[in-house]
């Protein structure tokens, strides 16, 4: 990373720090789309995560570790950037340069992060030691001699295998160890990525690279300071914290003397001219002059990205409003508020699908722009702005519409648009006020299943979807949902069941809660349900709903569920007993699941949430109303949950892993990154499916189940099945796992 920087802004950019990576291990470091995404402010998570894997994780996997050590090296790096943004986003150096602050990042962040990757390999590549690669950093000869050196004395047989080389490779080696070049990672690999190449020579020599190459960059003697006992990623990020918060007070204490001494350096700071701007933004907005509200808010934004911490937080909500509310809101502004929103952490109530034609962060769905544009007001009061009244919209929540005629039954036109939910205030789009469904979908809402009959009689297509993309059966499949406040009823299914169905409505997923019939299926505890969906063409491995979860992980968490159903009305309770501890103790992923499921409502930050939860404890009337509901839930949930029969779950269970579900699939849940089904079924100590899921692998798919780790973005541990099964006291799991690992061995032998 060099010291001297192009880049405006005090922090590097997340792309820069890839970049230097890759210099270190000579990844593709000519790459032009890298050096364009160096430039790019706007950079996105997925983008970020490409650029990680393709010059830095291919690398790791191309030295063909064992795989535990793989998925834990790719674990470190990952909570290095997530680390890093998370200093980005919360403290500001809107008064620092990079020159200044360049250098001190590496030293104060980066180095004892090294270490810590350092001392893992250490610890993880016998035959060589944590003194070994520590010495590759303290020693001032170059570090592929020393390296030689080392592997000379640690590797019993490298002396054979390198008097096997042609004299070509042993000339390159020996240029290498006179320091005339660094080596390539290309010339490394031709070398030492074979079979019969010493143990871990090859990731040795590849950080020996990399230190080299930093060496060279930067003063080797940043790293001495470190060379005590490692600390956590958590320890790390407390000493951090503390010195950006002090940096941080310092110039904000220079900023005011200079305010308070009406020094007309003060105008020219960087946090003034922020500040300014919004400032003349909020104004324009507040006196309809939403276009210039509009163009002094995005150059607010571009100067704070990488330089303004918390504020950029509180701008992007402001950012959201004006883009909403244009004339035309403004989907490529919306666009980049939320690529930022989610790189730096924020909470982001979208949910990322798989949808190809776009990229993840565009996805911008219609009831988000509804609760932007219905929490103006709220988002301005941060401000003591006031608005003019057109953009005081009470709620988010559109309220269903139907004249008499729209709502009148006609069998000669039974795939007849019904249209519903008038106001031209909130949707996004001004030639589309109305939204649209079929009457067969609506008569299915109002539970008329006379209607619904008729209808079908009379022909109604049951593949045409609604603007929601609903369908009459995922609405049927609901009636039958026992997650869902309802007494379970069929009648619906029945009706609809026996028809033909295109694989587009088995797979159409809704727009805002993003229920897909065969998680909905899952959830009524039915074998012969489930069956039948996925016999109509369901994607077992396609992610839905609130938690973003596939049909296995849906499964295996009602299983958990079952075994403990006290657990979710205990949640509730705490709602309408205290509030806002509820709301505090959410993870970011349940608050933003809580905003998704209200549609903003209540607000779309905690704070305002909490604000308006508050106001409403002060009224008795409504305390009431919301503990009578509590136990209403409570009541009905625990009556639903015993309708579920574990013995059948496990078999729903078994039958998606049959039809293809990937028990290794990701997903993020509570801060922890990359959790599994496989993972999930060891916490639940379920024996039989963790058993049923190791049968049914391939001798590959079973290593990389087994191996898997995830990664507690709280501390930065990455952590496989022994751990779980540690924690949560899974015995029988942890036999059946031994079990089939020693039949593996003994089959190898054989």
């Amino acid at each position: 990373m060099s010291n001297t920087s192009t880049q405006k802004t005090p922090y590097f950019l997340p792309a820069e720090v890839v970049r230097a990576i890759a210099r270190a291990l000579d990844s593709k470091n000519n790459s032009e789309l890298l050096d364009n995404k160096c430039q790019d402010l706007y950079l996105n998570k997925n983008e970020l995560d490409q650029l990680i894997n393709t010059h830095i994780y291919k690398v790791i996997e191309k030295v063909e570790l064992k795989k535990s050590v793989e998925n834990e090296l790719k674990t470190l790096i990952a909570q290095m950037f997530d680390d890093y943004l998370k200093v980005v986003a919360n403290y500001g150096l809107s008064e620092r340069h990079r020159d200044e602050i360049g250098p001190w990042v590496v030293e104060a962040f980066f180095c004892p992060y090294l270490i810590n990757i350092v001392s893992f390999l250490g610890i993880r590549t016998r035959p060589f030691e944590k003194t070994d690669y520590i010495e590759l950093m303290t020693n001032n000869s170059t570090s592929l001699e020393l390296a030689f050196k080392i592997i000379e004395r640690r590797v019993k047989d490298w002396n054979t295998f390198y008097a096997d080389l042609p004299q070509g490779d042993k000339d390159k080696i020996t240029a290498w160890r006179r320091g005339d070049d660094i080596p390539s990672q290309t010339s490394l690999m031709s070398i030492l990525n074979t079979q019969n190449a010493p143990k871990n020579v090859l990731v040795f020599l590849l950080t020996a690279r990399a230190i080299e190459y930093f060496k060279k960059q930067n003063d080797y003697e940043l790293l001495t300071q470190y060379f005590k006992s490692p600390v956590s990623f958590e320890a790390l990020m407390v000493q951090f914290e503390d010195l950006m918060s002090a940096l941080y007070e310092r110039d904000m204490q220079y900023v005011n003397t200079l305010y308070q001494n009406k020094d007309e350096q003060f105008f020219d700071r960087p946090s003034t001219i922020i500040v300014k701007l919004l400032d003349l933004s909020l104004n324009s907005f507040s006196k309809d002059e939403i276009k210039q509200a509009k163009e002094c808010f995005v150059k607010a934004f571009e100067l704070s990205l990488y330089r303004s911490g918390r504020l950029c937080n509180h701008i992007i909500e402001v950012g959201f409003v004006i883009a909403s509310w244009q004339e035309s809101p403004d989907m490529s502004l919306i666009s980049k508020l939320k690529s930022v929103q989610n790189l730096y952490g924020y909470t982001l109530p979208t949910i990322v699908t798989e949808d190809a034609k776009r990229k993840k962060e565009n996805l911008v769905e219609d009831w988000e722009i509804n609760m932007w544009r219905s929490n103006a007001q709220k988002v301005f009061n941060d401000f003591k702005v006031e608005l003019p009244e057109k953009y005081q919209v009470s709620s988010a929540i559109l309220p269903v519409y139907l004249d008499a005629k729209e709502l009148e039954l006609d069998l000669k036109k039974p795939n007849k648009k019904v249209k519903l939910n008038e106001n031209s205030k909130l949707h996004r789009d001004k030639n589309k006020k109305k939204q649209i469904t079929t009457q067969l979908i609506w008569n299915t809402l109002l539970e008329d299943l006379d209607a619904v009959n008729k209808l079908l009689q009379a022909g109604a297509d049951i593949n045409i979807l609604s603007d929601n993309n609903e369908s009459a059966l995922l609405i049927a499949l609901q009636y039958m949902n026992l997650i869902e406040i309802n007494e379970p009823d069929d009648s619906f299914y029945q009706a609809l069941k026996d028809l033909s169905y295109t694989p587009k409505t088995i797979n159409a997923m809704t727009s805002k809660k993003h229920l897909l019939p065969l998680l909905s299926a899952v959830q009524t505890g039915r074998l012969d349900v489930v069956e039948h969906i996925v016999k109509l063409g369901a994607d077992v491995n396609k992610k839905g709903g609130g938690s973003h979860l596939d049909a296995l992980t849906t499964c295996l968490f009602l299983i958990g569920t079952i075994k403990n159903s006290k657990l979710s009305n205990n949640r509730f309770s705490m709602i309408a007993q205290d509030p806002k501890t509820a709301i505090k103790r959410m993870s970011d992923f349940e608050f933003s699941t809580f905003v998704r499921e209200t549609q903003g409502s209540l607000g779309f930050n905690r704070q305002q949430v909490t604000n308006h939860l508050a106001q409403m404890m002060k009224s008795s009337d409504a305390m009431a109303l919301l503990k009578e509901v509590s136990e209403v839930f409570k009541e009905q949930t625990q009556a639903n949950y015993e309708l579920f029969d574990l013995s059948k779950m496990r078999k729903i269970a078994k039958l998606l892993i049959d039809q293809g579900a990937n028990p290794s699939a990701r997903y993020d849940w509570h801060g922890i990154h990359g959790y599994t089904p496989f993972l999930l079924a060891c916490e639940l100590n379920e024996a039989e499916l963790v058993s049923y899921i190791l049968d049914n692998a391939t001798e590959y798919s079973k290593d990389d189940i087994i191996n898997t780790v995830y990664r507690d973005r709280r501390d930065g541990q990455a952590i496989g099945y022994e751990r779980i099964c540690k924690h949560f006291k899974a015995d029988d799991v942890l036999e059946v796992i031994d079990r089939h690992l020693t039949l593996e061995i003994s089959d190898e032998v054989n």
